[in-house]
């Protein structure tokens, strides 16, 4: 008899160490077509599409019925400055929601100064500027 830890879990009769924290992991379904965002809807928790322009997601979404849990990942475009142009970031990421995103994958530039930030003391920053309205 195999006895479990309490940080391990086992799959298909093979123990997984380490695992993700949560119960289950959501399936995220990439694609640039209806037939991708189909298959995100029916059998996916979400739609990273990839190479879509200007406002092809728009058209797309209005297509199917998404369900209220499900996530749609779009990209907020260029590196964002949340310290150098929050106004610049907070437009990108409301241009991303406009479009559909329930969460914007994006990357962060460089500080003011040029030094790269600490990735601790510039996610917080960048969550700060992104939650204030």
């Amino acid at each position: 008899m195999n006895v479990l830890g309490e940080d391990q879990r086992e799959v298909c009769d093979r123990f997984v160490d380490p695992h993700a924290v949560q119960p289950r992991v959501p399936l995220w379904i990439g694609g640039r077509t209806l037939r991708s965002l189909r298959r995100a809807v029916s059998s996916g928790d979400g739609w990273v599409p990839f190479g879509l322009g200007g406002d092809e997601p728009v058209g797309l979404l209005a297509r199917v019925d998404l369900p209220p849990s499900s996530d749609v990942v779009l990209s907020a475009g260029r590196p964002l400055d949340p310290i150098g142009a929050p106004d610049a970031a907070r437009r990108a990421l409301a241009r991303a929601a406009s479009l559909g995103a329930t969460i914007a994958g994006a990357s962060l530039t460089r500080d003011i100064g040029g030094a790269l930030l600490r990735p601790a003391r510039r996610a917080a920053r960048a969550a700060q500027v992104f939650t204030s309205r």
